[in-house]
């Protein structure tokens, strides 16, 4: 009895190396990970892995349907973050505004004047809007693509209001600023 445990167990762990040999070859002895990469689908959204850090730039972003655009607030010709500034159109040089990942705009402090343009671009891959109640402005920001908003005519110096992401949570998580006319 004792000699049949002796070789079912002596051929079962030389059948486990075999099998384990058999696992590796010589090409593979780096130790490095390969990794899977998905191509990108039209209108999918982005995958990201946990904690991963989204590009500078992303092109292509579908609009949200969340809200829609203002008569002060058209995209730039040109659409993937590389377009020329808008013309002046009496209120001083476009503002260049920045939505980014995860609840931040690149100024939290804007000096604007009437009729002035900013030109506001999601450069991050989460959904973001700009808003400024008073105004009665709510503007999907696509990502990678400019939107112009153009500061109402009437507006008066002095004045100060806020402006922010209107997607839920983003304003609570500090995506929040002013601006004061000038």
């Amino acid at each position: 009895m004792n000699r049949r445990r002796f070789l079912t167990l002596g051929t079962a762990s030389i059948a486990g190396f075999a099998l384990v040999g058999c696992g590796s070859s010589a090409g593979d002895s780096t130790g490095q990970i390969e990794v899977t990469r998905i191509a990108d689908v039209a209108g999918a959204p982005p995958t990201l892995a946990p904690n991963a850090s989204p590009p500078s730039t992303s092109g292509g972003g579908q609009a949200s349907p969340q809200a829609s655009p203002s008569p002060a607030a058209t995209p730039v010709a040109g659409g993937q973050g590389g377009a020329q500034p808008p013309a002046d159109q009496g209120g001083g040089q476009p503002i260049q505004l920045e939505a980014r990942d995860p609840f931040a705009w690149s100024q939290a402090q804007l000096s604007v004047t009437p009729g002035q343009m900013i030109v506001a671009t999601n450069v991050g891959l989460l959904e973001h809007s700009f808003a400024v109640d008073e105004w009665g402005i709510e503007v999907d920001l696509p990502a990678g693509q400019p939107v112009e908003i153009q500061v109402p005519q009437d507006a008066q110096a002095g004045q100060t209001f806020e402006f922010f992401c209107a997607v839920p949570g983003h304003r609570e998580g500090g995506m929040v600023g002013t601006i004061t006319v000038a």
